[in-house]
């Protein structure tokens, strides 16, 4: 999950007040002041240029999970807070908010619906998650559906303080990371003072980041990566060793090239993205270790070649 620029600007169908937007609102709002239990009629976010648009925006993968769309699915247009009936707290969703071009988000049906689906726990390895999965005929729910956690009492959209993280409003690396170091690539969320930081535990949790399928996938982006930790740890190593200044620039090189591969993959528009960011800062971050100290330190550790 990564920062995601929204341009203010809307498609043709949302903006405007002859839009096919602002003509359902005035509708759906004439039918609710009549009726709050009306059925609402919900058509404008599905028009070609919304989700047109909301490809482009999220380079065609899903706003939470960053799975890319293509040859497995289309994705859907998700509405970031809900547009259905709380049937649990008894109350409307935020139906005003149905063709709201900043409500608006694009994302896989893994994280947008509530599926049966394993989640992956810290301490729990590929084998035995895959295990799991294969085992469990009759998997719990899990995934976003209707859910829309917020701290305190539910308020109109600007009072509130949502628990779900919109990553185009809210930076999701302050709030969760994946650490390259784990065995497994799982989304984990930052501590805090008080604790696991609340927005990203709910994000996780809420969009099940966490899911198998999800985690092998991310897990398979590391194994990809392993070759250029490795060969950077070789360079570096041959770096140091060198006899001559050619040795060492042909060592640099190595190195520099190693990091820019890794670096390349963690490109905004490449699928899991934000596991190859969250390596190269630990590589960097190792690096810069290794020249303050003077000393030679263990290359973080990565996911064995055998693991799945």
């Amino acid at each position: 999950m990564i920062f995601v620029s929204r341009p203010k600007k809307g498609p043709e169908s949302l903006r405007g007040s002859t839009s096919h937007g602002a003509i359902e609102f005035n509708s759906n709002k004439a039918l609710f002041n009549a009726n709050p239990l009306s059925r609402l009629v919900f058509t404008a976010y599905r028009r070609a240029d919304v989700k047109q648009a909301l490809y482009i925006v999220f380079d065609e993968k899903c706003a939470y999970c960053e799975t890319r769309f293509g040859a497995s699915g289309d994705g859907a247009v998700e509405h970031y807070r809900p547009k259905g009936r709380f049937i649990a707290e008894n109350r409307p969703g935020y139906w005003w908010l149905a063709a709201r071009w900043d409500n608006l988000l694009l994302s896989c049906q893994h994280c947008n619906e509530s599926r049966g689906q394993i989640i992956v726990t810290p301490g729990m390895t590929m084998e035995e998650a895959t295990r799991l999965h294969r085992d469990t005929l009759k998997k719990p729910t899990h995934g976003k559906g209707n859910q829309f956690p917020i701290k305190g009492v539910r308020r109109r959209p600007k009072k509130e303080d949502a628990l779900l993280i919109d990553p185009t409003r809210r930076d999701p690396r302050k709030h969760l990371y994946f650490p390259p170091d784990q065995g497994i690539s799982l989304a984990v969320p930052r501590e805090t003072p008080t604790g696991p930081d609340v927005y990203g535990l709910a994000t996780i949790n809420v969009s099940a980041l966490n899911r198998f399928r999800l985690v092998r996938e991310r897990t398979g982006v590391l194994m990809d990566l392993r070759k250029h930790v490795l060969e950077l740890e070789s360079s570096l190593d041959a770096a140091e060793a060198a006899q001559d200044q050619a040795a060492k620039h042909a060592a640099n090189t190595r190195s520099t090239t190693a990091l820019a591969a890794i670096a390349a993959r963690a490109a905004k528009n490449r699928p899991y993205s934000a596991v190859a960011q969250d390596l190269y800062l630990r590589l960097i971050e190792w690096m810069r270790a290794e020249r303050r100290d003077g000393v030679r330190l263990p290359v973080p550790s990565l996911i064995a070649s055998n693991l799945l």
